[in-house]
């Protein structure tokens, strides 16, 4: 039921992955996203995944986008036996904000020194992209992470979503 309570989606997706996979071995982590364009909000729940980043047009900073403080969130898709608990998280979103969520192949990108990119730079990269399209603030944190690794090679999947509310 994708119109029912957006954590619950997720609960149901997870106990779906778990049923059809069986005893293999593995998991997923992962960002779901529910639009509502009438109130201009955003919902979001999150299994494993870093913490998406928003930019809010004009802003000279961007912010992490977490669950309420006070309601426990973990866990990730496809482990049986696991505690989870995907509460959401709701932004409302303004004609020019900016949302990216990555996987932690591009946080966790190293240089040739091994200090990885992390989170602050690519809040920074982010940031500093200004009010621009979507795929030019994805353009801007790639090249930035480009120059930063500077050819080492990544040894992870790197996955970045860049959405922008445009009207």
């Amino acid at each position: 039921n994708l119109s029912g309570n957006i954590s619950d989606v997720l609960l149901d997706i997870n106990n779906g992955v778990i049923a059809a996979k069986g005893n293999i071995e593995n998991y997923l982590t992962g960002v779901l996203f529910r639009y509502d364009d009438a109130a201009h909000e955003m919902q979001i729940v999150n299994a494993g995944s870093p913490l998406p980043i928003l930019h809010r047009r004009g802003a000279s900073e961007a912010e992490l986008i977490a669950p309420p403080k006070n309601m426990k969130q973990c866990g990730m898709i496809g482990i049986s036996g696991l505690d989870v608990s995907f509460p959401a998280a709701s932004v409302p979103l303004k004609e020019g904000d900016c949302l990216v969520c990555y996987t932690d192949g591009l946080s966790e990108g190293v240089n040739t020194e091994g200090e990885q990119f992390g989170k602050e730079r690519i809040m920074q990269s982010f940031a500093a992209a200004g009010d621009v399209s979507a795929e030019d603030n994805l353009r801007r944190i790639m090249a930035d992470f480009d120059a930063f690794t500077a050819g080492h090679p990544v040894e992870d999947d790197t996955t970045v979503l860049v959405v922008k509310r445009v009207k």
